[in-house]
C-alpha cells in the first residue's frame, strides 16, 4: 500500500482490484486564542471577562485544555470551551487525543492596574 496526502491506495494483485481509502491528515496543533504573551484587562462587566478558547483542531475533534497545569475539560465541536479569566500570569496548555500539545502565556490585569498602551 502506498500513503499520499490523505490517501491511502491499497491493491491486491492477486484479485486484480484497487481501492482507494481516505485517511485524514491531521493539522499540527496550535492553540489560535488567546495568542501567546496576549494582555487582557478585566472589565467587570456582566458575562464579560471570558475568553473563547480556540485551537488548530478544534472542528477535527475532543481537545482537552489545562490552565496552569489545572484540567479545565475538553472541547468538542458543537461545545467551545470558554475560560474566566482571573488576573496573574497564567499558562493555557492545549492537548489533543493523540498527545499533540501547545501552549501559550498570556496576563489578565485589573483595570485599575495601570495598563499602558504601546504603538505598534
Amino acid at each position: 500500500s502506498v500513503r499520499s496526502a490523505g490517501a491511502r491506495i491499497s491493491s491486491d494483485l492477486r484479485m486484480g482490484t484497487v481501492k482507494l481509502v481516505t485517511v485524514p491528515i491531521l493539522r499540527s496543533l496550535e492553540i489560535l486564542a488567546p495568542a501567546d504573551r496576549t494582555e487582557y484587562v478585566l472589565t467587570g462587566e456582566p458575562g464579560g471577562d471570558r475568553i473563547r478558547l480556540r485551537a488548530s483542531r478544534e472542528d477535527e475533534e475532543v481537545l482537552h485544555w489545562y490552565l496552569d497545569e489545572r484540567y479545565l475539560g475538553p472541547s468538542v465541536p458543537e461545545h467551545p470551551m470558554r475560560l474566566p479569566l482571573s488576573p496573574g500570569e497564567h499558562t493555557l496548555t492545549c492537548m489533543a487525543g493523540a498527545g499533540d500539545i501547545d501552549s501559550v502565556r498570556f496576563s489578565v490585569v485589573s483595570p485599575d492596574a495601570g495598563v499602558s498602551f504601546k504603538a505598534l
